[in-house]
C-alpha cells in the first residue's frame, strides 16, 4: 500500500493537464522545481499551456505565524515552468478559466505577467491576456447599431 503521507500529498494537488502519460508525469515532476521564479518573468509574454496548484504552509517572517498558501506553477508551451505563491495569480487564473475553459490550452493562451503594488510594501502578481488586436478586429467586423429613429412629430398643440 502507498505511504499515507504520500497518499495525502497525491490528493492535495490540482493540475489541468493529463498526467497519466510519460510526458505528463515529466511535466508534473518539473512543477516541483520550476524553471523560473515570478520576478524573472515580470513584463514577459508567455504562451500558457497548463497550470499546477497545491496547498503549502509558509511562515511569515514578521510574525513567525504559519499560514496556508497556494503554490501555483504555470506550464508554458514547450515545457518551461514558472512558480508562484501569489493570490493574484490564482485569481487571474480563475478569471482566465472562466472565459477560456479549464485547459490545457492548445493553442496556448498568450498572457503577460504584471506586478501590482498593494500598499505597505506588499505586492502581488496578475496575468493579463495579450490582446494581439483581437478586440479591435471584433469591433471592426461588427456593424455599429443603427441610430434610433427620430421621435414622431406631435400634432397636438401644447397647453399653456
Amino acid at each position: 500500500s502507498m505511504n499515507p503521507n504520500l497518499a495525502e500529498r497525491a490528493k492535495a494537488f490540482w493540475c489541468n493537464f493529463p498526467i497519466h502519460t510519460p510526458a505528463g508525469a515529466a511535466l508534473l515532476l518539473k512543477c516541483g522545481q520550476p524553471d523560473h521564479k515570478a520576478d524573472e518573468m515580470i513584463g514577459s509574454e508567455m504562451a500558457l499551456y497548463g497550470v499546477y496548484a497545491a496547498p503549502i504552509m509558509l511562515t511569515r517572517e514578521e510574525t513567525g505565524e504559519v499560514v496556508p498558501c497556494l503554490r501555483t506553477v504555470l506550464v508554458l508551451w514547450g515545457g518551461k515552468t514558472v512558480g508562484f505563491v501569489s493570490q493574484g495569480i490564482a485569481d487571474s487564473l480563475a478569471d482566465l478559466m472562466a472565459g477560456h475553459n479549464k485547459g490545457p490550452w492548445n493553442p496556448p493562451l498568450k498572457v503577460r505577467l504584471k506586478q501590482v503594488a498593494l500598499g505597505n510594501a506588499r505586492r502581488t502578481y496578475r496575468l493579463e491576456l495579450v490582446d494581439d488586436g483581437a478586440i479591435e478586429a471584433l469591433f471592426a467586423a461588427a456593424t455599429p447599431p443603427a441610430a434610433p429613429p427620430p421621435a414622431p412629430p406631435t400634432d397636438r398643440p401644447r397647453r399653456r
